[in-house]
């Protein structure tokens, strides 16, 4: 068990989005440079590698769409010999949700 701060992003200033990566011709080692680039961006605050139509789906607290294409051309410029495709979802609220209720 553990605790998750719902913090108001549109107060702070940031927008939330999720950015779903899906990969081709990849190996461990891409992966893992992949995951590394990923955990070192202060701007994405949840990395999940999924199993379906994309293989990964990542979660990003930025201040404007500008610096969110910045962090997409990095992400391009630096994989692209992995990355086959990308789609972005822009969230405009996030709502509360109670997993076990009293």
């Amino acid at each position: 068990m553990g605790y998750k701060p719902l913090l108001n992003l549109e107060k702070l200033g940031y927008l939330y989005y999720k950015l779903h990566l899906k990969l081709h011709n990849t190996n461990a080692e891409r992966e893992k440079e992949l995951d590394s680039f990923l955990f070192s961006n202060p701007n994405i605050i949840y990395k999940n590698k999924s199993i379906g139509n994309t293989d990964y789906e990542i979660d990003i607290n930025v201040e404007n769409p500008m610096k969110l294409r910045l962090l997409i051309k990095k992400i391009k410029d630096k994989f692209f010999d992995i990355l086959q495709d990308y789609v972005i979802l822009y969230y405009l609220k996030e709502h509360k949700y109670v997993l076990f209720p009293s």
